[in-house]
């Protein structure tokens, strides 16, 4: 077996990224009776399912899969607080990706009729959209043996390991193309543009909150989705933060670096594995363009990245100039920003369980030293700024966030304010 570009590219960029910000931990609280054995059972029968969950990475362009498998470690808490804490601390513990497992399941007894779930992976295996197909396979999986009947067969899926094979042998040369008009030009900014001033190494954290529904009808009443109304705002103040070191020519030429979910195969919607690419959207915000039209053409750009995911970005890497390029799709480069949006998980209904999502806080450290993270769920949009203190202080990140919201809130309301 081999593993898939994205996977490939992790490997060969230094295992020791994996033990310091590469676990990916999903906490679900479970209320009312549960069936421990049923749980377990289930645990068992999601990682036959899933052969990327039995993934090991002896070697940088090698895979085997694990004979053992993910056993459920059960443990008991005084209270929910020292139950995350034990969450928290488990997902803490890094991943060794040559020996494995690189999946672990615990469970937190605080009292008969409250547990606490964690599902710990990493990054490697996994993605935000396999999360999900993760948690729902598990819960309906658990809800059939726990009433004592065969579980539902799966749904149709290619296997990964079959994915890595046919990504390999794609055809590049149209999307290149496009990528190579897309980038040619773009500026790479000086390491002391971005700095807010010198600090001690370390991460931080700032998050501000913003009521979603006037930005779901806005999005629909322009024919988008949330994604590129967040990403016009995150550029348009990443272009007024430029403009205090750049030509307001060059600062109108904002690039951010975001994800992409890949999932453009056949049958690989029900597949678990990392498929996720990462993508630079560069979009031309010269002529103080009001908030809709910044929309529109974060939107168009957006658009235009979707239509070309086929070649991934761990391709592109060694397809173009990986000397200039190499830096942009990294996110090494301090000048460029990440952002991920997100919509929170749609957990089944469980008879005589209630599962709720949890958050299970982990530092992760920014690459390229701000990453900015949104999450829509209950009604709510939740914007969090992760930066590296050596480089920002968080009155610089609040500030930025500050501005962000700022602009949304008030481009939903007056399509035409400018910045």
């Amino acid at each position: 077996m081999i593993p898939s570009f994205a996977q490939h590219q992790r490997l060969v960029g230094g295992r020791h990224v994996h033990a310091l910000s590469n676990t990916v931990a999903i906490g679900l609280r479970l209320v009312g009776a549960l069936n421990v054995d049923a749980l377990s059972r289930a645990v068992a029968e999601l990682l036959r399912r899933h052969e990327a969950l039995r993934m090991v990475f002896p070697g940088d362009d090698s895979v085997e899969l694990h004979t053992d498998g993910a056993p459920l470690w059960t443990i008991e808490a005084d209270d929910p607080s020292r139950a995350l804490e034990i969450l928290v601390r488990n997902a803490s513990r890094p991943f060794d990706l040559a020996r494995g497992p690189l999946f672990r399941v615990t469970l937190v007894r605080v009292a008969p009729t409250l547990h606490l779930l964690g599902l710990e992976l990493d990054h490697q295996i996994t993605d935000g959209w396999s999360n999900r197909v993760l948690v729902q396979d598990l819960l309906h999986l658990y809800s059939a043996f726990a009433a004592d009947e065969a579980p539902p067969p799966p749904p149709a899926a290619l296997r990964f390991a079959s994915f890595a094979e046919q990504e390999r042998s794609r055809n590049f040369d149209r999307q290149v193309h496009y990528w190579r008009k897309q980038l040619a030009g773009i500026s790479l900014v000086p390491d002391s543009g971005l700095r807010d001033r010198p600090g001690s190494p370390g991460v931080g954290e700032v998050s501000v909150t913003v009521d979603a529904a006037p930005i779901v009808d806005f999005a629909r009443s322009h024919g988008v989705s949330p994604v590129p109304v967040i990403t016009a705002a995150v550029q348009a103040v990443t272009w007024k933060r430029r403009l205090s070191w750049m030509r307001p020519d060059e600062a109108a030429d904002v690039a951010i670096i975001s994800w992409l979910a890949n999932r453009i195969a056949p049958l690989v919607d029900h597949t678990v594995g990392y498929f996720a690419t990462r993508t630079v959207l560069r979009t031309d915000l010269s002529g103080d363009p009001g908030f809709a039209e910044v929309v529109d053409r974060a939107s168009r750009t957006l658009w235009g990245a979707l239509r070309h995911q086929r070649v991934p970005h761990a391709a592109l890497l060694r397809l173009l100039e990986p000397g200039r390029y190499g830096s942009i799709y990294d996110g090494a480069a301090p000048a460029f920003l990440e952002l991920n949006v997100s919509s929170g998980m749609q957990l089944p209904r469980m008879p005589g369980l209630l599962v709720e999502q949890v958050e299970v806080p982990l530092v992760r450290v920014p690459a390229g030293g701000l990453k900015v993270s949104g999450l829509l769920a209950g009604g709510e949009l939740v914007l969090r700024m992760a930066y590296r203190e050596e480089l920002f202080s968080s009155e610089w990140c609040e500030g930025f966030l500050g501005d962000v919201r700022g602009y949304v809130v008030a481009g939903v309301q007056d399509p035409a304010v400018c910045l």
